[in-house]
């Protein structure tokens, strides 16, 4: 009777670390990413529209605020080829994975790979977590570190499934004490033999919702150049300089939101023109936003760079 309770005992502790193995463990330290950290910073920081509606038959693709909408549109299907919020979700799945399956590995730097260029310095590319995602069409390599109540964050995605290639790298820093946000992504997508591509920065401050913002979209129909500053939420206003159909920002045009009337009855009222100056509500924000230096079409990837490119080279570690 002893010898077959020992063997069942014996049994089940080979199951238990079984399953154990299967399920995937969290690295030290990793616990204290939570679900939605990222992404809900980014939703406090950064203005979003949120309407499930798409378009109406008068707003036309190619309107400049049509376009800014489909970049920040935060519910519902997703309208045009970037939308911040759709690729911030998915990045942030990812680096919550890490909380429950993640491997230690000696803090070392980690940067994006040669051509995606983010800009972050080396302080900030510092990781002890990491875990790889492998599927038939994707790949998937995350890293991360927790260091008080500071996240960083490294996330380079590559997808092959039939007529939906895509390559993307997503960085960041979070204080969750302060509030402080840096998000910065690289993205392209394949349609048919050419590349829509861009990135997109996004910084300031999840208590007071004050956010700096810039863009910049090559895309097979419409290119787009903006820099954005304001209050994203609450009583304010913010405001974008956009470039409509052209990643030169000569000639540029502003756009001012009150960001308590983001609904898509306001944003379809305002004039596709903008304005030469800035306007009244948002005087103040004139020199701060002039002070944005705006991405460049030449820090793109070309069409052959991209085709070349391979998020995951340089993105590994020791």
């Amino acid at each position: 009777m002893k010898k077959s309770i020992n063997a069942t005992l014996i049994i089940l502790l080979v199951l238990l670390v079984s399953l154990i193995s299967f399920s995937g463990c969290a690295a030290p330290g990793a616990s204290a990413i939570t679900a939605d950290l990222i992404l809900t910073a980014v939703q406090d920081v950064a203005p979003s529209f949120s309407t499930t509606a798409s378009r109406a038959a008068t707003w036309a693709l190619g309107s400049p605020i049509y376009e800014l909408y489909g970049v920040l549109k935060d519910d519902g299907e997703p309208v045009g080829y970037f939308n911040l919020y759709g690729l911030m979700g998915s990045a942030d799945n990812y680096f919550t994975a890490l909380s429950t399956d993640s491997t230690a590995i000696t803090l070392q730097e980690v940067s994006p790979p040669t051509g995606v260029e983010l800009g972050f310095a080396a302080a900030d590319q510092q990781y002890n977590l990491y875990r790889e995602y492998v599927s038939e069409e994707n790949s998937v390599k995350t890293y991360g570190r927790v260091d008080g109540t500071i996240f960083y964050m490294l996330v380079a995605m590559q997808r092959t499934a039939t007529g939906e290639n895509s390559k993307q790298v997503i960085q960041g820093k979070y204080d969750s004490s302060t509030g402080v946000l840096d998000i910065r992504l690289f993205y392209a997508n394949e349609v048919g033999t050419v590349w829509e591509k861009g990135y997109a920065f996004v910084s300031g401050d999840d208590d007071d919702h004050q956010f700096t913002m810039k863009i910049i979209r090559d895309g097979t129909a419409y290119d787009h150049n903006m820099v954005g500053y304001g209050i994203s939420q609450g009583a304010g206003y913010f405001l974008m300089k956009l470039a409509n159909e052209s990643m030169v920002m000569t000639g540029a045009k502003y756009y001012e939101f009150n960001a308590e009337s983001l609904g898509l009855t306001a944003l379809q009222a305002m004039d596709d023109a903008g304005s030469a100056t800035v306007p009244a509500n948002t005087t103040a924000y004139g020199t701060t936003i002039e002070g944005i230096t705006p991405l460049e079409a030449d820090s793109l990837p070309t069409e052959a760079e991209l085709d070349a490119l391979n998020v995951f080279t340089g993105v590994s570690h020791s």
